[in-house]
């Protein structure tokens, strides 16, 4: 752990489930279909996947001498492939669903000032 993510939420107990219950319910609340928010988090994960397989360019160039434990078949024709394949997805996920995928976007948004601030509050006690 990195020490970015509260340290009280490091552990699973029971208040965790009914917390995690709890944003399930208003997300489906906000939401409306259970359909809709499925959409909405399909969108989230192939954002993710698509940064995440770009971070395979990003560290291959920042630090092109380090060790690599293990390795991307096809690379760099599959990994640009699939973020093509990804970023047509999100596109045409976008365009089909803009409710659900604005939603999606600003809630994934809304988590980056609470990543800043948990960030600094550890940067500082650290």
């Amino acid at each position: 752990m990195d020490g970015t993510y509260p340290s009280a939420f490091s552990k699973v107990r029971p208040l965790h489930w009914v917390a995690q219950g709890l944003l399930s319910t208003v997300l489906l609340l906000l939401v409306g279909r259970f359909q809709q928010l499925f959409e909405l988090a399909i969108f989230a994960e192939w954002l993710f996947y698509l940064l995440t397989t770009t971070t395979i360019f990003f560290y291959r160039r920042r630090i092109p001498a380090a060790e690599r434990p293990f390795s991307s078949w096809g690379y760099p024709v599959l990994p640009v492939l699939f973020i093509v394949a990804a970023g047509v997805l999100l596109y045409y996920s976008f365009v089909s669903n803009l409710r659900s995928s604005l939603l999606g976007t600003l809630i994934i948004l809304g988590g980056v000032p609470l990543y800043l601030v948990f960030r600094n509050r550890n940067i500082k006690a650290g």
